[in-house]
């Protein structure tokens, strides 16, 4: 039996107490209509026995102080040697010593601005002044200058190997607090720096399994639902294109269909194609000449409905075009 199942065995046979800042899970054993979240938190703690009590914030700073992001940063220390043991003491899941040196003469980019550096006689002048204004060699390591309020810094270019060890440590690791994307972004750009960086951790952030499950989005209250009201027959009409289905005898493969919003009654055609000049004189001989020119006609945004033939006849018929929202038809 493992350290972690003879634990959960210890809990599961004597009564603990949890003491906790958040008042809200104090309902967890109480309250019936739990959200999403808590149900499962409530169902994973069904075989403990336990108790959990409220202690505020203003007494409980021995473990609401670790919880707390960020942490001050230590003073007094030298940039480099700041940058140096940082990623020194990353868990790379490979050896604890990096050479970072190797790793960056085996990234082209890094090589290449390195060799751009080291050998400036065969570089356009303009080019080596815009690399020499951000780019500096130390101690064979090259480095990125920023500015910031404090003044000028540098960043440690990481090669490509070591990009997603570095984001993972500063999202996915207990210390790295599961961040969005411009916290994350805020908390690498003060120490590291590689091409394309913004973009980079945009889609680690996004494709972060945790981040998306868990994480609640704050989003408007979605509006309530508004009738479609219709004052007489054909006043509102409906209209798509349906197929391509196999060719009938009379080598038909599409079927252009319009409803009317009152009445419900429906209007079909069989056509050879779904172009708008079909849609087009559907339009005048089964709407037009029958029920007369409809006050609005509703569709979905397929570039039939939105031609310049369709818009000519519209404006001829004094009919307003209405589109359905995008991909929600």
């Amino acid at each position: 039996m493992s350290a972690v199942d003879k634990f959960k065995q210890f809990l599961a046979g004597s009564e603990f107490i949890v003491v906790t800042d958040h008042c809200a899970l104090c309902w967890l054993q109480t309250k019936q209509n739990l959200p999403n979240r808590l149900a499962r938190w409530s169902l994973q703690l069904q075989p403990y026995n336990y108790r959990i009590e409220y202690k505020s914030g203003k007494t409980h700073k021995d473990v609401d102080c670790l919880s707390r992001f960020p942490i001050n940063k230590p003073e007094n220390l030298d940039i480099r040697t700041n940058l140096d043991n940082f990623v020194g003491n990353i868990n790379f899941g490979r050896e604890p010593e990096i050479n970072m040196k190797e790793l960056q003469d085996e990234d082209w980019f890094c090589y290449e601005i390195m060799n751009i550096l080291e050998h400036p006689e065969n570089i356009n002048i303009k080019t080596l002044k815009t690399i020499i204004a951000k780019y500096t060699i130390i101690d064979q390591v090259l480095y990125y200058r920023i500015i910031t309020k404090k003044g000028p810094k540098l960043c440690l270019v990481i090669p490509k190997v070591l990009r997603q060890d570095i984001l993972y440590n500063c999202h996915d690791d207990l210390l790295g607090g599961h961040l969005g994307y411009q916290k994350t972004l805020s908390k690498v750009r003060e120490r590291f720096f590689w091409p394309d960086m913004n973009k980079y951790i945009s889609n680690y952030v996004a494709s972060c399994m945790d981040c998306q499950t868990k994480k609640l989005q704050n989003l408007p209250k979605a509006g309530l639902l508004c009738p479609i009201k219709v004052g007489e027959a054909f006043e509102m009409i409906g209209i798509d294109i349906l197929g391509p289905f196999v060719k009938s005898h009379s080598g038909n493969v599409y079927v252009i269909v319009a409803t009317d919003y009152l009445t419900k009654w429906i209007e079909v055609k069989a056509t050879p194609t779904g172009t708008a000049r079909d849609v087009s004189i559907f339009l005048v001989e089964n709407i037009l000449c029958r029920h007369g020119a409809p006050t609005k006609i509703i569709s979905d945004r397929g570039a039939v409905f939105a031609s310049q033939i369709m818009q000519e006849l519209y404006h001829i018929m004094s009919t307003r075009h209405i589109m359905t929202t995008s991909y929600h038809p």
